[in-house]
């Protein structure tokens, strides 16, 4: 009942006789009015703390997210000023007793001061016509002083899946870009493959957004995870902090 009161008595332009009548058509006394009252303060004020304690855990979790990304995204920044990767030439080839191969033959330009021991990186092959993009791993090995010229096959059998993505590239209609994976130079190793980048995102995350399906109070939590579902179970129609 108080609650149908309150409704009621929040309805707009609502007269002094008006009020006086619905308390005595339902007999209510100013007594039973007060003390439905106090009630409702009791439950507003137990469920704004239920509520903003759920919010403190969603302000914590994204805020813990925030930091591991922004993190994450420096040390992109960073591993990437290291050396620099050119795409020489991109084409099909024959190599062995293969017939079919694609052959991407990189130049490796090391930007530091040491000698560049073992590098890992993603060409991603984008081809102007469709817009398709290649996403190539790469892996160079031996040491690299000053520059490093290194040939990278993919043959239908053993590397289906990089085979089929550069078939689908134009050989002189494409752009490029890189992202240094690993690198090891001197006696400096820095590598993106961290246990708390992992459990965060991909390597290969580039959108501010990271799951399929944000919910409207972090990006890092989908609809359906625990954080929200306990937000909506207090207020079903909550769809905003306001």
């Amino acid at each position: 009942m108080y609650i149908k009161y309150l409704a009621y008595l929040r309805t707009p332009m609502v007269s002094k006789d008006t009020l006086f009548n619905y308390l005595e058509e339902n007999n209510m006394s100013y007594a039973l009015v007060f003390s439905q009252l106090d009630t409702i303060k009791s439950v507003g004020q137990s469920y704004a703390a239920k509520i903003r304690g759920v919010f403190n855990q969603i302000d914590d979790f994204c805020e813990e997210h925030q930091q591991v990304l922004e993190e994450f995204m420096a040390l992109k920044a960073k591993i990437n000023q290291l050396a620099e990767i050119r795409i020489l030439a991109l084409r099909d080839t024959k190599w062995d007793v293969y017939k079919d191969v694609k052959e991407i033959k990189v130049r490796v330009y090391n930007k530091t001061h040491e000698t560049i021991r073992f590098i890992t990186f993603n060409l991603r092959i984008t081809s102007t016509d469709t817009n398709f993009t290649a996403i190539i791993p790469c892996k160079v090995e031996l040491p690299i002083s000053s520059f490093r010229d290194q040939s990278f096959i993919f043959d239908e059998r053993a590397h289906a899946n990089y085979h089929n993505q550069l078939s689908k590239i134009k050989y002189q209609r494409y752009k490029y870009s890189y992202q240094i994976k690993d690198i090891y130079y001197g006696d400096n190793k820095l590598t993106l493959h961290k246990k708390e980048f992992e459990e965060v995102f991909s390597e290969n995350f580039t959108s501010p957004l990271i799951t399929a399906n944000p919910s409207p109070y972090c990006p890092y939590l989908e609809s359906g995870d625990s954080l929200i579902v306990a937000l909506e179970s207090l207020n079903p129609t909550t769809r905003s902090r306001n």
